[in-house]
Formats: structure tokens, C-alpha cells, sequence
């Protein structure tokens, strides 16, 4: 996952150790990563990355954990278990977030969220300088 990965890298330039990072991105849900880990390091996702990250998690979470509930048929009708109401959410899903749209989304977040940050940024102009 990108984020985890932006985590990863800005807490080791924050000169944290590894098993600070790593207890950090695993005990860390996803919306307090993107709503103050990030912003703490100096990294804004786009709105857009932000809503796709975001609006994944109860369908990322019902798969996950999948609180199976039976189909129910009986004479009166037949009512959907969770297979069938987790396969709707996910097509509603990916027809508001089409694929390509996100896989565009998430292909850019990493190396903007990256570029951004502070010490990055500064390395990157010495680079440009020195040896560019």
C-alpha cells in the first residue's frame, strides 16, 4: 500500500527506528494514517486520492472480516446475504471510483506524497545541483 510505504519513508527521515515504524503503520487504521500521520509529515493527498482511500475502507473491511450472513429463501421471497450486498457496495464502488481512475490515483500518490516531503525535496535540489 502506498501510504504505508509514504509512512515508512517519512517517519525513517524523522529519524524514527524500524520497529517504531513498523509498530506504527500496524497499529495505525487507515483513516488516522491519512487524516494526521500524514499531515503530521508534511504530506496532503489530492481530494480525490484522499476520497478513493477513504470510501475503500467499509468494503475493504466487510471483505476482510466478512460477517458472513446467509441468503435467506422462503416462500414469501428470498433475501441477500452479505455476498450479494458486498458484491452491490463493490459495484456502486468502482462506478463512482472507475479502476482506471484509481490505479491513475494511486500510481501518482506515492511519488508526489515522496517528492514533498521536506528532507526529499532538499535532496533532490543538491542532487540537481551538484550532479544534475
Amino acid at each position: 500500500m502506498p501510504i504505508n510505504a509514504i509512512i515508512r519513508i517519512g517517519l525513517r527521515l524523522e529519524n524514527l527506528g524500524h520497529e517504531k515504524i513498523t509498530d506504527t503503520v500496524k497499529g495505525t487504521n487507515l483513516r488516522t494514517k491519512i487524516n494526521a500521520i500524514l499531515p503530521l509529515l508534511g504530506v496532503e493527498l489530492s481530494e480525490q486520492q484522499r476520497q478513493i482511500s477513504l470510501n475503500q475502507i467499509p468494503l475493504r473491511n466487510e471483505v476482510t472480516h466478512f460477517k458472513a450472513l446467509p441468503e435467506l429463501w422462503f416462500d414469501a421471497g428470498e433475501k441477500d446475504g452479505s455476498h450479494g450486498k458486498i458484491s452491490n457496495k463493490i459495484q456502486e464502488f468502482f462506478k463512482q471510483y472507475p479502476i482506471i481512475e484509481i490505479e491513475r490515483q494511486i500510481g501518482t500518490m506515492f511519488d508526489e506524497a515522496i517528492a514533498g516531503l521536506p528532507h526529499v525535496y532538499e535532496a533532490t535540489q543538491l542532487f540537481k545541483r551538484y550532479l544534475g
